[in-house]
């Protein structure tokens, strides 16, 4: 199978040792975008768990980038949506958990995500769960539409992907993960 692979110009977890010095040692803010947001929570828990005087280390946002993609030629090696919502509830009910640091951002979004075929709500269905779970925990969200960047413009010429979600999602020719649903 093809991989796109929509995001390669880095993320925080990737990169993890890129931005600690600047927020450890150098006390400076910083926004991370990842979207393997549990690793970041798991590894450095001292940046959104407050210790028990209430206080917290460094000066950080997290973008938890979620997508409902995940394991598709656009998303191929991103965790599933609904596994890195389980594990954000997981740490959510941390008393301490600081919720102000953590934002949910979805990324992508196709403009064309509201679908009237009974056979693509499900990309719908992805996105409204995601948002649902972020005002239901009190998080930010935030979105982020689709990028057509210019690697991204050759892989999808590569597998002569017309730019329909239909194509992409559902062609059972391409043998694609989400070619079951029906």
């Amino acid at each position: 199978m093809t991989q796109i692979g929509i995001t390669e110009r880095g993320d925080a977890y990737i990169d993890k040792y890129d931005w600690q010095k600047w927020v450890f040692e150098e006390q400076k803010p910083a926004i991370l975008i990842t979207k393997n947001p549990m690793g970041i929570l798991k590894e450095f828990p001292e940046l959104f768990i407050k210790d028990n005087n209430g206080n917290l280390k460094g000066n950080v946002i997290l973008h938890a980038t979620i997508t409902g993609l995940g394991g598709t030629p656009f998303e191929p090696n991103v965790i599933p949506y609904n596994e890195q919502l389980d594990g954000i509830k997981e740490i959510l009910k941390d008393k301490n958990f600081c919720k102000e640091r953590l934002v949910i951002r979805q990324d992508p979004l196709f403009p064309t995500f509201i679908i009237t075929d009974k056979r693509l709500k499900h990309y719908g269905y992805h996105v409204r769960n995601i948002w649902t779970f972020a005002f239901e925990n009190g998080l930010r969200y935030r979105t982020s539409f689709f990028d057509y960047y210019p690697h991204v413009r050759v892989r999808t010429q590569e597998i002569h992907y017309d730019g329909s979600y239909y194509q992409l999602f559902i062609n059972k020719e391409r043998n694609y993960p989400h070619t079951h649903l029906k």
